[in-house]
């Protein structure tokens, strides 16, 4: 199949736009068949480089918006969170405002967790991932204490440790703060 004006591939009639002025719209989805209906879906718009989402929003309608993206990767990601932003504010407005107990509880939850995100160890210093559920999502990563010995090598930990997507400021302050009391118990053992 050739794609002209008028012409788009597509995994739905809903998804034909028109400009509304000549019709001479192009449309390329992509990968139709492997996005799921309710995720959204992915597509350029004539030939622009920047992809567009469009999913159904917690109210039932359909929302266009700009990723801002040019990689489909980067797009996907972008999608992904417009599609659950709209369904955590769906999930807020159902469940009415919050009491300062709740509050108080998730507060005292993401703190728990937060401690939770690196863990010094006999020999290792720990890195979880946690889920928001305050789970684990993967093995913890683990460093072991002789590569953090030296400052060079505590550099060089957290200069690859900041290429890791699941990092946050989080966790590089606080494996900066087990390395330091790594090195304190081992001073205060001799």
């Amino acid at each position: 199949m050739s794609i002209s004006d008028n012409d788009f591939i597509s995994d739905g009639i809903d998804d034909w736009l028109s400009d509304g002025i000549d019709g001479t719209i192009q449309i390329k989805f992509v990968k139709p068949n492997e996005r799921r209906r309710s995720g959204g879906t992915l597509f350029r718009r004539n030939e622009s480089d920047i992809y567009t989402a469009r999913f159904i929003d917690a109210d039932g309608r359909r929302v266009d918006r700009s990723t801002g993206c040019t990689s489909i990767a980067e797009a996907e990601a972008v999608l992904d969170r417009m599609v659950s932003e709209s369904r955590a504010s769906a999930l807020q407005r159902k469940n009415g405002p919050k009491t300062i107990r709740q509050i108080i509880e998730e507060s005292k939850h993401k703190t728990e967790a937060s401690n939770r995100l690196v863990v010094l160890r006999r020999e290792v210093i720990e890195l979880h991932d946690l889920a928001e559920d305050g789970g684990f999502r993967c093995v913890p990563y683990r460093v072991h204490l002789d590569e953090v010995r030296t400052k060079a090598g505590q550099i060089e930990w957290i200069r690859h440790l900041c290429e890791k997507s699941w990092i946050t400021p989080t966790h590089i302050l606080k494996f900066i703060d087990a390395c330091e009391s790594a090195r304190a118990r081992k001073e205060n053992a001799r």
